[in-house]
């Protein structure tokens, strides 16, 4: 049947991009990954979306495999770049990859919101998705929809501390230093580690994972 055929595709790609694919991206950072696993992962949920294309659960798993693919799959570690004869255009073209694996993530959860329309966590990384994008492009009205879905995030789950804390640097990026200091300071009161948070656009990702993540245990802990 479609549905059991459906959701043995998403847990080979689960199998593969988490047990398989995060371990490797984290022991091979230095060098640069080697994403066979989360590139088969992402053909394993895209067939599990041909099955089923209804499952938000499918639809989350793939962004996040291209987030992790990204940040990690196609890092330009020196090592890497030496190997080439421009290394300066060859880090432009791999920048450009990563910035495209961005847009496909986000587009994932966009699906994700549509489903699921109060899965808080879809919410926040499709905010810092968008947020991501529109800062490098200089987007106003990308910052202004990331914002809202980051909103969106909150109020699902006001505990949301990492949704409070981009949500802050975004408001700020835009110049509403009144508004963006209160995100701040409730999203220090929800987590005071944030306290540490780099603010730098290319750690929002790096640091919102992490704390997606810690995010995540909690809401499973509350509801258990």
């Amino acid at each position: 049947p479609k549905g059991i055929a459906a959701y043995e595709w998403m847990t080979k790609g689960a199998i593969l991009y988490i047990h398989l694919g995060r371990g490797r991206a984290s022991f091979n950072s230095v060098y640069g990954m080697n994403p066979s696993h989360h590139n088969e992962a992402i053909k394993c949920f895209d067939k599990a979306i041909e099955l089923n294309p209804k499952d938000a659960n499918v639809w989350k798993h793939k962004g996040d495999t291209l987030v992790d693919l990204a940040e990690h799959g196609m890092k330009p570690s020196v090592f890497i770049l030496k190997q080439f004869k421009d290394p300066e255009e060859q880090k432009k073209r791999i920048v450009l990859a990563q910035f495209n694996k961005y847009m496909e993530a986000v587009m994932c959860y966009e699906k994700v919101t549509e489903l699921d329309p109060k899965d808080s966590t879809a919410w926040t990384k499709l905010g810092i998705g968008q947020g991501v994008q529109s800062i490098e492009g200089s987007e106003s009205a990308g910052q202004a929809k990331a914002v809202e879905c980051l909103r969106k995030a909150v109020k699902l789950d006001p505990k949301n501390a990492i949704a409070w804390l981009i949500m802050g640097y975004l408001l700020s990026y835009q110049g509403n230093k009144a508004v963006s200091g209160k995100c701040f300071k409730k999203a220090l009161r929800l987590d005071p580690s944030l306290t540490k948070a780099d603010f730098h656009v290319g750690e929002i990702s790096k640091l919102a994972e992490k704390h997606v993540e810690k995010n995540n245990e909690r809401l499973l802990s509350e509801a258990f």
